[in-house]
């Protein structure tokens, strides 16, 4: 978490919002400690995960590659908010509709290509019901809004290189692919601030999903 904290002086968007407004211009607090855990996380598990290449796209065609069979089958006409973390191998986590419903699926793909579902135990379980309808607004900003206001916003990467690789996806009923975070840590644009502040609270709640073991650092009142 030290770590995390140190490195949160060279996020791109930490230090854009300093540069522009000589001190940090959050709507509350609770934007700002959303902002801190994902760093630290970020930091925190960077050493225990292998490497992935930059450059991949995730389509729908190539959805079968990384997603198993039972996920992948029920895809079809869906739109899909996919969330990527890791290296060669990485987690993720996917939130699509179905009859009208959200439903949320989690996983990982290892270095060697094996495709694994993060099946619920008693470890890993959580609210469902709650978890929808406290981030319903927010996930119909990701499904609805993103595709269209990410068009007008520019990536900003980070200062500097690390090896991780994380993306957020948005993928329409069509199957096409109209949103990819491309590694971005925040986004310049019209009403960047709002946008940044969504968009990070989007990657948490999906890394949430996506790393079982993530959730004893993440205080329920960020999720929930």
């Amino acid at each position: 978490m030290i770590e995390g904290l140190i490195a949160l002086k060279q996020w791109p968007l930490f230090s854009a919002i300093i540069i522009n407004n000589k001190q940090p211009h959050f709507r509350n607090e609770k934007i700002l400690l959303i902002i801190i855990l994902y760093v630290c996380i970020d930091i925190s598990f960077a050493y225990n995960r292998p490497l992935s290449k930059s450059d991949y796209n995730i389509e729908r065609d190539v959805l079968s590659e990384i997603l198993p069979d039972s996920v992948y089958s029920l895809l079809k006409n869906r739109p899909i908010i996919l969330y990527a973390y890791g290296h060669y191998g990485y987690s993720w986590s996917l939130i699509t509709r179905i009859d009208n419903h959200l439903q949320a699926f989690s996983g990982n793909l290892s270095y060697g290509g094996n495709r694994y579902l993060t099946e619920p135990t008693e470890f890993n379980q959580f609210d469902s019901v709650s978890f929808f309808s406290a981030n319903a607004s927010l996930l119909s900003w990701g499904f609805d809004t993103i595709p269209v206001m990410g068009a007008k916003m520019t990536p900003i990467k980070r200062a500097n290189y690390i090896t991780l690789y994380k993306a957020l996806y948005v993928i329409n009923s069509k199957g096409d692919l109209v949103f990819n975070s491309n590694d971005a840590v925040a986004f310049s644009g019209p009403d960047s601030i709002g946008f940044n502040e969504k968009f990070n609270r989007l990657c948490l709640i999906m890394r949430w999903l996506s790393e079982p073991n993530i959730r004893q650092y993440i205080p329920d009142s960020l999720i929930y």
